[in-house]
């Protein structure tokens, strides 16, 4: 088998992602042993962009830390950002991976989840609403109609003791200051990353009603 310097591997690892880097040690035993080390120093140091990007029921919605640190990080693009502030301009053609997650311009952090549903290929963004207020998130897509979406409005926003400063509560306030409306989002996201190939969905004008949609994670 060809094998590659320790100091060539290392220089390597900082121009592939993380993720595609766990798939390459997960079939050559050799460079497991090798980068093992460059490895840790890179999931160490993807771990500080994430807690100090993303607020911590950000990241346990979307199933916990290890799905942040192997999000490939989606470079900001002023295109992105339509004439609302919405970023709802990102094309599946500019999103190489099924999560991936960034920070704009205005310092608000973003998710993007690319998806196939029926022959269509489709991106719906999560972000931060306000760049003053990082619990206030909320939906936006290329196509309009958002999926993953099961509440219509903010996905998340400050406790009644905040909700009258709008997009200004501090952004340090605890997680138990979050009010999550779509509390349906989580196991979604489990589902698509088990590759179920369906999510569930609140019947339309029903909060207690539900079906499938079948919807699934394009690469």
């Amino acid at each position: 088998m060809l094998t590659l310097p320790y100091e060539l591997l290392y220089d390597i690892s900082y121009f592939v992602e993380l993720i595609d880097i766990l798939h390459y040690v997960c079939i050559n035993k050799y460079a497991l042993n090798q980068m093992k080390d460059i490895f840790k120093k890179q999931i160490k140091r993807k771990k500080t962009y994430v807690n100090t990007s993303f607020p911590q029921f950000i990241i346990d919605t979307m199933n916990g830390m290890h799905v942040m640190v192997f999000a490939p990080i989606l470079k900001f693009q002023p295109k992105f950002e339509g004439s609302t502030g919405y970023l709802d301009n990102v094309e599946p053609s500019e999103v190489n991976y099924p999560i991936m997650i960034g920070v704009d311009h205005c310092r608000r952090s973003y998710i993007t989840l690319k998806l196939k549903h029926h022959n269509s290929i489709i991106v719906e963004v999560f972000f931060q609403r306000y760049s003053s207020c990082s619990i206030k998130w909320i939906w936006t897509s290329n196509h309009g109609n958002n999926h993953l979406e099961n509440y219509n409005g903010l996905f998340s926003k400050p406790s009644q003791h905040w909700g009258n400063i709008q997009g200004f509560a501090p952004s340090s306030l605890n997680q138990s200051a979050v009010i999550i409306n779509d509390l349906q989002l989580k196991k979604n996201i489990k589902l698509l990353l088990d590759n179920k190939k369906y999510i569930i969905k609140r019947k339309l004008f029903s909060s207690t009603e539900i079906r499938q949609e079948k919807i699934e994670f394009a690469y």
